[in-house]
């Protein structure tokens, strides 16, 4: 069962269009133990999806819970609205690279470590809904240079080629390479989301 709050910038995604599944390896999972489980979001909305962070029950303490994070390297001025991303650079940039963007119609999986108590569970997701219109206003994307693309730039797309670019996918309805990473605009980067959506399942375990 799905559950949908009130958000920020953006709109929240109606949430019979996003379906999910947990998924882990062949190992069994017991009781009390660390594991590695993959929840796979699938985006079946018209709107963008970029989710920020992950909470829940199981959630290893330490562990990733956040999709938004700072990179190896500098980001520089383009002059155009963008930015040069110099990964020679011995510093860190501010944490404004963001891997969480689902395009329309596309999956994202997310790798956590859980330590399961119970059988029982849940995943929160925070996130903004975003048009085509508002990914590209609050969004700065790969470069793409002779059709390939280029992470050492990261620059403004209009919407339409947006659209077109990000909902180019494979058979297995993975995410587009222009959306892999992103990275936020100051409107974004100064707030955390208000969407949240609640993403419950169950574990056989081990005793």
């Amino acid at each position: 069962m799905l559950f949908l709050s009130a958000c920020g910038p953006g709109t929240c995604i109606d949430p019979s269009t996003l379906t999910y599944r947990v998924q882990r390896g062949e190992t069994p999972l017991a009781k009390g133990e660390s594991a590695q489980v993959d929840l796979i979001v699938t985006n079946r909305s018209d709107h963008y999806m970029l989710v920020e962070g992950v909470s829940g029950t199981h959630l290893a303490a330490g562990g990733p819970d956040s999709l938004i994070g700072a990179e190896q390297g500098s980001l520089e001025p383009d002059g155009q609205g963008g930015y040069r991303f110099l990964l020679e650079a011995q510093q860190e940039t501010l944490p404004v690279f963001a891997s969480g963007l689902i395009p329309p119609g596309q999956k994202l999986p997310i790798r956590m470590e859980i330590v399961p108590q119970d059988p029982a569970g849940s995943f929160t997701l925070s996130y903004w809904g975003l048009t085509a219109d508002e990914a590209a206003t609050h969004l700065l994307f790969p470069a793409r240079v002779k059709g390939q693309l280029d992470r050492t730039g990261f620059v403004p797309w209009d919407s339409k080629a947006l659209d077109k670019v990000a909902r180019e996918t494979d058979a297995e309805g993975t995410r587009s390479p222009v959306s892999v990473q992103v990275i936020l605009r100051p409107e974004l980067q100064k707030r955390r989301p208000r969407c949240t959506v609640d993403m419950p399942y169950r574990l056989k375990l081990e005793q």
